[in-house]
């Protein structure tokens, strides 16, 4: 054999083994790159599921917090209001301000419904029955006879206890 043809031979052999080769890296690296797409793709995906948890534990966080005021407000509110009683069995939450001349004017709400967590302010008529706003099965003569004049005056005997 000619040493040319050898040459040329061995040179085309090397050609193949290189293309063998590199082939063979280009395998393994595409595989290694798909293997780091999938593992970023769970990556992202955990993370996307982080994210909405917590979003979801933010909200639950502003609901509780929101909750937590409104019941606050509710302590302050109910510190305004002492049981008392207009005649026997004629229980009503009467207002008493935090101190004279702050707040508002004197008033009584229905027991029912403030134990119910409704603020429903009694409405005094002239036939002397206060009635409820919210519901009429709530109302109660005061007193038989009193012009509306002595209710006014009764209810305001409260305050001077």
């Amino acid at each position: 054999m000619e040493l040319g043809t050898i040459f040329a031979s061995t040179k085309a052999l090397f050609d193949l083994l290189q293309r063998a080769i590199a082939t063979r890296d280009e395998i393994r690296i595409r595989e290694a790159i798909q293997d780091l797409q999938e593992r970023m793709r769970e990556a992202m995906a955990g993370s996307l599921d982080a994210v909405e948890r917590g979003q979801a534990l933010q909200a639950a966080l502003t609901q509780v917090q929101s909750e937590n005021a409104d019941l606050k407000r509710q302590l302050v509110d109910r510190a305004s209001y002492r049981m008392h009683e207009l005649r026997p069995g004629a229980m009503v939450y009467a207002y008493s301000p935090p101190s004279e001349g702050q707040g508002d004017p004197p008033h009584y709400l229905c027991q029912n419904c403030y134990d119910k967590g409704i603020k429903s302010v009694l409405r005094l008529d002239a036939d002397g029955k206060a009635r409820c706003v919210e519901s009429e099965a709530h109302g109660f003569l005061l007193g038989r006879g009193m012009t509306s004049t002595e209710v006014a005056r009764q209810l305001a005997g409260w305050r001077e206890r």
